[in-house]
This record gives structure tokens, C-alpha cells and sequence, in this order.
């Protein structure tokens, strides 16, 4: 379901419209129809309920790459000082002074966007229906 849903959504991306839905929504209305067009198959099974396949819980991969495009979406609506210094700091993991050399600015005018942005993306987030950030 997983691959199907994203070579779709990889044959369809010209059709998205950020003006309409955000990238998780499209996301999720594209991973809906696969699991329904799946259902429908006539090779489609019942399954078993996971306390009779005896199988431990295991983390949910999808719920996590969708919880990251929503993130990210966040972070693109900060001005590109403070997704700059959002994306150093946890797409790279560079540390504050090392983020302050690299773009040749003081150590506390890092410290100051980063917090800011965070801020920002912690509203934006809330926003966005998540409400334990």
C-alpha cells in the first residue's frame, strides 16, 4: 500500500494544488484510495485482528512520514533566515556555533532565529491540528 501509495503520488504531483490541500492532506487523500482500491480486489483477504496473529504492535512508518511532510510544511512558512538555521540545525545537526560560522553570523543572532523559529513552527503545528508539540 505503502509504495503504491507514493508511485502515486509521484504520477500525480503535477496535479497538486498547494492553494487546496496541504502536501499531507494530498498524501492522505492519495494513501485513502489506494487502501480502497486494495479492498476491492478480489484477492483482497479479510484480515486477521492483530491479537490472533500474535504478532507485537509494531510503529506506524506512515503516521511518521506524514507527521514529517506536515513538519517540514511548517518550517516553509518561516522566512529563509529562520528555515535556514531550522534546517541546519536538524536536517544537518550542525550545533548553534557551528551554524553561526557557517553562515558568518553572530552566535546569538542564531540563538535568537532559532528560537523564534521553533516558535513559529510550534504555532504553525498547533495550527495544523497538532496540539502536543
Amino acid at each position: 500500500m505503502v509504495q503504491e501509495t507514493f508511485v502515486r503520488l509521484w504520477r500525480t504531483a503535477g496535479q497538486f494544488d498547494a492553494g487546496k490541500a496541504s502536501v499531507g492532506r494530498y498524501l492522505y487523500v492519495i494513501a485513502d484510495s489506494v487502501a480502497a482500491d486494495l479492498r476491492k480486489r478480489p484477492s483482497s483477504r479479510p484480515l486477521l485482528p492483530v491479537e490472533d496473529a500474535n504478532i507485537p504492535p509494531q510503529p506506524d512508518s506512515v503516521d511518521q512520514i506524514i507527521d514529517r511532510v506536515i513538519v517540514w510544511e511548517a518550517v516553509d512558512t518561516l522566512s529563509p533566515a529562520h528555515a535556514e538555521v531550522i534546517r541546519l540545525a536538524h536536517e544537518e545537526e550542525l550545533p548553534q556555533s557551528q551554524i553561526a560560522e557557517r553562515l558568518n553570523l553572530p552566535l546569538g543572532t542564531v540563538k535568537t532565529r532559532h528560537h523564534h523559529a521553533m516558535r513559529a513552527v510550534r504555532t504553525a503545528l498547533i495550527e495544523r491540528g497538532f496540539h502536543d508539540v
